[in-house]
């Protein structure tokens, strides 16, 4: 087990996601500072796993790094346009990973189910980095979702529930899209969701039951 790190990259992610809205219940702003730094390790260390090449890796450590400079600073000075470009950068970090996971995947010569692990990671970060878009989108537009009164509306965990829904196309229908932009942007993460299932996942799962062979 130990010669598959996707396993556990998505093992950690699962739990990075699990434990950021419970966290906030008890701790509040106050859970950034627990996660941040294991955040940042989780996705430097996805990036080592998925590329061999030294600029993808300083890459993700600068960009880590800014990101923690960033949240420290604005949740210190409660600047919005700080608390802004943090999600910028996590946004870019996330969607970077996430396309890092899927190049390493595909170009394995044999399917097993540490490749499997790296698929089902990335589609996981799709949803994240998704979030966070949201966050940025509602920023920029505030008032573009409809949230029920009671959750609240500047919940780092109100976007996570909302785009994992959305990705898995689910759709509760509790919070929805009012913004043009955001309805057309919840609508290509749905998209996202049903071609990656369909094309991606469902493919890796047949090669692996088949042994790996190609088709």
């Amino acid at each position: 087990m130990i010669r598959q790190p996707m396993f556990w990259l998505l093992v950690t992610l699962i739990v990075l996601i699990v434990a950021n809205p419970a966290m906030e219940v008890f701790l509040g702003e106050r859970v950034v500072l627990f996660l941040l730094p294991l955040t940042s390790l989780f996705l430097v260390a996805a990036i080592c796993v998925s590329s061999d090449r030294l600029r993808w890796r300083v890459f993700a450590v600068t960009f880590s790094a800014a990101w923690i400079g960033l949240v420290v600073a604005s949740l210190a000075t409660r600047s919005a346009a700080l608390g802004l470009a943090s999600d910028a950068v996590i946004f870019s970090l996330l969607f970077f990973t996430s396309i890092s996971l899927l190049a390493r995947v595909l170009h394995q010569k044999r399917i097993d189910s540490n490749a499997l692990c790296g698929a089902f990671a990335a589609y996981l970060l799709i949803g994240v980095a998704w979030a966070v878009s949201y966050r940025i989108l509602d920023s920029f537009a505030p008032g573009a979702f409809f949230v029920p009164e009671s959750m609240q509306s500047d919940d780092w965990g109100l976007y996570l529930y909302f785009s994992l829904a959305t990705l898995t196309t689910l759709g509760y229908g509790d919070i929805v899209p009012v913004n043009p932009l955001a309805r057309v942007w919840a609508s290509l993460e749905a998209v996202v969701g049903v071609l990656y299932v369909a094309a991606l996942v469902a493919r890796l799962v047949g090669l692996y039951q088949r042994g790996g062979s190609q088709p």
